[in-house]
């Protein structure tokens, strides 16, 4: 039995807002239902918008693919569910609520495991994914595509200056939906995490539901939460991955001609967010400087501190299901990982 079978009873939002899903035919050719969090004009909807139209000149137009950004088709959870449902055709999502339902997914979750965009590369093309990831995401007809960079997360809010953990208490941070990043602000002394979908965390920091958030300085810029949030401290503790995934019965009705032209279409889209993630991060801290939020370093023992915290009462925590049910092999998963950076 595939995964997801047993989310079956949580599928209906997604099911009511994708009911027409499934790759329907046009007069054109087929067209594929690619649901994103992304705000209008942003990298994501630009991202999708380029794999469109390699997809469609590669194809001939024997396949579109229509771009669903905000949230349109429901939120990341939703749009995992329904991808994998056949509800929805594909989706760019970040990795966090791939967790809820590939437990191996995880490992990308790990907070201070990852050290720079050549560490998490160099995972990105080793044999975690194609031995571990690419296949744990099958048994729940979840096909891989292709893994593109987020950025690294930065924590922001309303309340203070954070410089140390110490900062931190009292806080209420919203979490995505993810048991990791659950833990990992459950672990921070003080700390008290609250579940919220990007589609509605302005609103939540606008009304004081949350006080806090972790994103990365573009995302931040893009979806204005500078207009909520005074404070960004430049913490860059966490990986933010996207994953563009595709149902595999959609997938495997395709012609291998036509696999290879997404396939290709794939890796230029993510050499195409990636060289903008590169390039924009910059722009984008001088960008929310500007506008009034005030941006500062971490003490150094800030990430020494939170490295420590989680390897001690976070990682351990989580090697099970890394493994696939083999803590051992969750762990030695997370020493290649370290092993990678060099």
């Amino acid at each position: 039995m595939k995964r997801l079978a047993i989310a079956i009873l949580t599928a209906a939002p997604v099911l009511l807002v994708a009911a027409c899903g499934g790759g329907g035919a046009t007069s054109e050719g087929q067209a594929l239902r690619l649901g994103h969090g992304g705000a209008p004009g942003d990298i994501l909807t630009q991202s999708v918008e380029h794999f469109n139209e390699l997809v469609e000149e590669g194809t001939d137009g024997r396949w579109t693919v229509e771009n669903y950004g905000a949230s349109q088709l429901g939120n990341e959870r939703d749009l995992v569910e329904g991808v994998s449902l056949g509800t929805v055709d594909m989706t760019l999502v970040t990795n966090s609520p791939i967790g809820n339902f590939v437990p191996e997914a995880l490992f990308y979750d790990l907070p201070g495991l990852y050290q720079d965009l050549d560490h998490v590369h160099a995972v990105a093309e080793s044999t975690i994914i194609t031995d571990h990831f690419a296949p744990a995401l099958l048994e729940s007809d979840l096909r891989l595509l292709g893994i593109t960079d987020g950025g690294f997360r930065n924590i922001t809010n309303s309340t203070r200056e954070v410089h140390s953990l110490d900062d931190l208490n009292g806080i209420k941070m919203r979490v995505q939906e993810s048991p990791m990043i659950m833990a990992t602000y459950e672990a921070i002394p003080g700390v008290s995490p609250v579940p919220v979908p990007i589609g509605d965390l302005y609103t939540a920091l606008d009304q004081g539901v949350v006080d806090a958030q972790e994103n990365p300085a573009i995302l931040v810029r893009d979806f204005k939460f500078y207009e909520v949030q005074d404070y960004m401290t430049i913490t860059g503790h966490s990986y933010f991955p996207r994953h563009l995934l595709i149902n595999e019965t959609i997938w495997s009705s395709m012609s291998d001609e036509d696999q290879q032209v997404f396939r290709d279409a794939a890796e230029e889209m993510v050499d195409f967010k990636n060289d903008y993630y590169a390039s924009e991060t910059e722009t984008a801290l001088a960008e929310l400087e500007e506008s009034g939020m005030q941006i500062t370093e971490p003490d150094a023992s800030f990430k020494t501190e939170l490295g420590e915290l989680m390897q001690a009462e976070v990682y351990p925590e989580f090697y099970d299901e890394i493994g696939g049910g083999d803590a051992a092999k969750g762990e030695q998963i997370v020493q290649q990982i370290i092993d990678l950076a060099g």
